[in-house]
């Protein structure tokens, strides 16, 4: 089987720039660490508001804190399949971010992010501040909000200290299995369409 890409689309991190001004902060710079994140979503996060939100299921943007920790997701095993990885140093050092980012400090204060039921309601409402999102969202134009208020920037650097984000494409495929003419000319005809 191959595949053809017909879009592809980054992992950015989204902010309201207004929010930022509310809070003290510089909205022609985002923030560009982990600790920096943290504490920007710290400054951002009200009562009624989170600093981050991440998306349900929060796995998927959870990711790129592994990436940016050093970690994987998988890898190719000895026996040819694909093996999991994410039990790892960078895993760990991902894991504990969330965490920090998601339950409350060590002394009670709140937690700064949240994990979002329904994000794109969350964005438009004002219940949060900062979240990912693929660069398409900016053309598909999925928000309400005037596109003067929101910031696009590239995810904050992890310990890994590389820039790392995720990369991502829409794809056409045929399963090679496939092998009855009328299919394969039916296939062919839908992929052209789009």
């Amino acid at each position: 089987t191959y595949a053809v890409p017909f879009f592809q689309v980054a992992v950015a991190l989204y902010y309201r720039k207004d929010f930022f001004r509310q809070a003290g902060l510089d909205p022609s710079r985002p923030p560009k660490t982990w600790d920096e994140f943290h504490a920007y979503a710290a400054k951002l996060t009200r009562k009624d508001r989170f600093g981050f939100s991440f998306s349900t299921p929060p796995g998927y943007h959870w990711q790129n804190f592994l990436y940016q920790a050093g970690g994987e997701v998988v890898e190719p095993g000895t026996n040819g399949r694909w093996r999991s990885v994410i039990d790892s140093e960078g895993g760990a050092k991902a894991l504990e971010y969330y965490r920090k980012l998601v339950l409350p400090g060590p002394n009670g204060e709140p937690p700064v992010a949240q994990t979002s039921a329904d994000l794109t309601t969350d964005i438009n409402t004002g219940k949060t501040a900062m979240w990912l999102s693929y660069t398409n969202d900016v053309v598909m134009n999925q928000s309400d909000l005037s596109p003067s208020v929101i910031g696009i920037a590239a995810l904050p650097v992890g310990p890994s200290g590389k820039p790392v984000t995720e990369v991502n494409a829409g794809m056409w495929a045929i399963n090679a299995k496939i092998t009855d003419p009328k299919k394969l000319d039916a296939c062919w005809r839908f992929i052209k369409y789009f």
